[in-house]
């Protein structure tokens, strides 16, 4: 009898055996279904379904060759161990700065993700794909401690033309840095905007997040304060934590009004006086 690791390495080191047993964990399949699945020649596609007769892992009904139950226990398990894999592929090289412990989430929750990373040769990816998504967004709730300018642009952009309603909440030191810049007036226009909704929160927001049309963002910072990754999900537990952070948030905030930008010069804004 094979060892178990035997067995995975038996589906693994064939893309035929793999194609032909996910076609079978969707539905029975006939001979000639599994060839055009795997593309494999007659000769290889019996030769599998033998493979897999001698384990138990198929029975034939009529013409069409199905899964046992066996085979239905092989087949759960095996891909939900290629997803594993697949995850941890997927977050490798940012999953130790992701707040799970605060989450209150594991780490299976980022299965489907799409992570973005900033490298030697593009350290602007992040950025890129943050500009992307805030352009065809139509609904945005977010919390975070800076506004960089091309976001502002970007916002600022949507929101004029109708296409966006935008909620934030924002750290003191966000204003204060933002109408300090030339950015200051579009973002005094972004906030006397009927589609759009900042709060101040008085205390630190550590991390970025938010929720673009249903999915979850979180932008990923290692030890240094450096952007290191965008992590996209569209899990309902990852966007039930973001809504929920963001949220709590805007619970303890005030919201920015043009009133207290216009009386705002170069001070330091302070929430709790306007």
């Amino acid at each position: 009898m094979n060892a178990p690791v035997e067995e995975i390495e038996f589906l693994a080191r064939s893309d035929h055996r793999v194609n032909a047993l996910s076609a079978l964990a969707a539905g029975p399949q006939s001979r000639d279904d599994l060839r055009t699945i795997t593309g494999a020649s007659n000769a290889t596609v019996g030769r599998l379904l033998n493979e897999f007769d001698s384990r138990t892992w198929i029975k034939r009904v009529d013409r069409r060759y199905e899964l046992t139950l066996l085979g239905e226990l092989i087949a759960d398990g095996f891909f939900n161990l290629v997803e594993r894999f697949e995850t941890e592929r997927t977050i490798r090289d940012v999953w130790q700065w992701i707040p799970f412990d605060q989450m209150g989430i594991g780490i299976e929750c980022l299965s489907d993700a799409t992570v973005t990373q900033a490298t030697e040769n593009n350290p602007l990816a992040v950025m890129s794909r943050v500009r992307e998504f805030e352009r065809r967004t139509t609904e945005t709730q977010c919390f975070a401690d800076y506004f960089p300018e091309p976001c502002i642009d970007t916002r600022s952009a949507t929101i004029e033309a109708g296409t966006q309603r935008f909620e934030a909440v924002f750290t003191p030191s966000v204003v204060t840095t933002v109408m300090s810049s030339k950015w200051a007036s579009q973002f005094t226009e972004m906030v006397a905007s009927e589609r759009t909704e900042i709060s101040i929160f008085p205390g630190e927001i550590s991390y970025a997040a938010g929720i673009n049309d249903g999915v979850a963002y979180l932008v990923v910072e290692d030890d240094e304060d450096n952007i290191v990754g965008l992590v996209e999900t569209d899990d309902e537990r990852v966007v039930g934590w973001v809504k929920g952070r963001f949220e709590a948030f805007r619970r303890d905030s005030t919201v920015l009004t043009t009133d207290a930008l216009l009386s705002l010069r170069k001070e330091e804004y302070n929430p709790r006086t306007v």
